[in-house]
C-alpha cells in the first residue's frame, strides 16, 4: 500500500517537470517570433512596378556633383572666405582692399608693416600688418573714400586714396620710402693723445646706411672768429679731405626703435677733429677733441676764473673765449699761472673754449655768485 503511494508521487513529480519544459519551449518559441517579426518591419519592401522601371530610367549622378553639393552644405562661403591667406591673387568683394607694401625704389616686400585706412574725417576705419611676404587686406569695409596710409616712423608719411564699392580694389602695389637713419652723439668729446683712440657712442634710430666721416680743424685759424661751441659744429669742412671714414649699414627689424653704437677711429695726432654723419640729405655733427688740455673753473668773488691744466713746457700760454648764450662775455690769454678771469654780468651757465694753437678744450660752468645775488635784491 505504501508502495503504491510512492509510486503515485513519483509519476506527478516527472508529469510537472514535463509541464514545465514544454512551458519554457513553448515561450522561447514565442520570443523568436516576435523578433523575427520586428527586423521584418524595418526592412524596406522593395518597390516593384512603374516607379522601379523610372528608377532605373534615370542616369546615375556624377562623383564630382555629388562633392561639390557636400562643400556647400557644409561650408559656407563665409567661412571659406575667411579660411583664405591674404594675397595678391584672393578675390575680393567690392569691400575689401588687398595688395602688397613694397620698399620704394628696390621693389622688395615689407613684411609687417602697420598700414591703416583713414576717411575723408580722418577717422581710423581699419588697421592691419603686412604678412611675411609684404601682403595686407582690408575687408569688411563700408562704401566711401579712404586713404591707404603707412603707420611708423621708419617710413615717410604717404597717402592712397581708394573708393570701396565701386570695385575690386586688389593687386594693389603700395611703394613706401624709408626714412634715413637719424644719428646723435655727443656735440664734445675729450680723448688723451697716445693713451686712448677715439671711440664714439653712436644713437641710431631707424634703418639704412651712414657714412661716417672724420675731419681735421685747423685751429689757429678756426679759433679766430669762433664764440661758442656751435660755431666749431657749423665748420665748413667742403674743401678737406677726411682723415678716416667708415660706413655703417643698419637692418630693419620690427621691434627696431633705437640702437647704439660704437664709431671707432684710428687717430692719435693732437688737434680738434669734426666727426659727420651722413644719411640721406641728413647731417649730424660732433667735436672730438684730441689733447692734454683739461679745464678747472672756479667762483672768485664776481669773476669766473678758469685755469687751463697740460698746457706746454716754457711760457703757459692759450686763448680763452668765455660765452653765454652764443653772445662773447670775455677773451683772452692766460697769466702764468694758466689762469683767465673774466668779470661775470649775471648768474647763469658759461660756455668756456680754449685753444693753444694745437689743442682744444671745452667745458660749461655753472656760475651762481653770491655777490651778483646780493646786487639784484631790491
Amino acid at each position: 500500500m505504501e508502495f503504491d503511494t510512492l509510486s503515485r508521487m513519483r509519476r506527478e513529480g516527472r508529469r510537472q517537470q514535463l509541464m514545465l519544459l514544454i512551458s519554457l519551449a513553448v515561450g522561447a518559441l514565442l520570443m523568436l517570433a516576435l523578433y523575427f517579426y520586428a527586423n521584418a518591419e524595418r526592412t524596406p519592401v522593395a518597390a516593384e512596378g512603374p516607379v522601379v522601371q523610372a528608377a532605373a530610367q534615370q542616369p546615375p549622378q556624377r562623383a564630382s556633383e555629388q562633392v561639390a553639393v557636400e562643400e556647400v552644405a557644409e561650408e559656407p562661403a563665409a567661412a571659406v572666405e575667411e579660411s583664405e591667406p591674404a594675397g595678391l591673387e584672393t578675390a575680393a568683394e567690392d569691400d575689401t582692399v588687398a595688395g602688397i607694401a613694397l620698399r620704394k625704389g628696390h621693389n622688395s616686400p615689407l613684411r609687417s608693416l602697420r598700414l591703416q585706412l583713414v576717411d575723408e574725417s580722418g577717422e581710423v576705419a581699419a588697421t592691419t600688418r603686412t604678412g611675411h611676404d609684404g601682403t595686407f587686406r582690408f575687408a569688411g569695409l563700408a562704401a566711401g573714400k579712404f586713404y591707404l596710409e603707412t603707420v611708423s616712423e621708419n617710413f615717410s608719411h604717404r597717402k592712397r586714396p581708394l573708393i570701396v564699392g565701386e570695385g575690386s580694389q586688389t593687386g594693389l602695389r603700395f611703394e613706401v620710402l624709408p626714412n634715413p637713419p637719424s644719428v646723435g652723439f655727443a656735440r664734445y668729446s675729450h680723448f688723451k693723445p697716445g693713451v686712448e683712440l677715439p671711440s664714439i657712442e653712436a644713437r641710431v634710430f631707424r634703418f639704412g646706411s651712414v657714412d661716417y666721416s672724420l675731419y681735421k680743424l685747423e685751429l689757429a685759424r678756426s679759433f679766430i672768429n669762433v664764440v661758442a661751441l656751435d660755431d666749431l659744429l657749423a665748420a665748413d669742412v667742403s674743401g678737406l679731405e677726411p682723415v678716416s671714414r667708415l660706413e655703417r649699414s643698419y637692418t630693419y627689424s620690427v621691434s627696431f626703435s633705437e640702437r647704439s653704437d660704437e664709431i671707432d677711429f684710428d687717430v692719435a695726432e693732437a688737434g680738434l677733429y669734426l666727426l659727420e654723419a651722413r644719411a640721406g640729405r641728413e647731417r649730424f655733427r660732433g667735436l672730438v677733441s684730441i689733447g692734454t688740455l683739461e679745464l678747472v673753473s672756479k667762483l672768485n668773488g664776481s669773476a669766473l676764473e678758469v685755469i687751463v691744466l697740460g698746457l706746454g713746457g716754457g711760457t703757459p700760454d692759450a686763448l680763452v673765449k668765455v660765452n653765454q648764450n652764443g653772445v662773447l662775455m670775455g677773451e683772452g690769454s692766460t697769466n702764468a699761472a694758466g689762469i683767465f678771469s673774466v668779470e661775470l654780468g649775471r648768474r647763469g651757465v658759461y660756455e668756456v673754449l680754449v685753444s693753444d694753437g694745437s689743442s682744444f678744450a671745452w667745458a660749461q660752468a655753472d656760475a651762481r655768485p653770491q655777490t651778483l645775488a646780493a646786487q639784484q635784491k631790491p
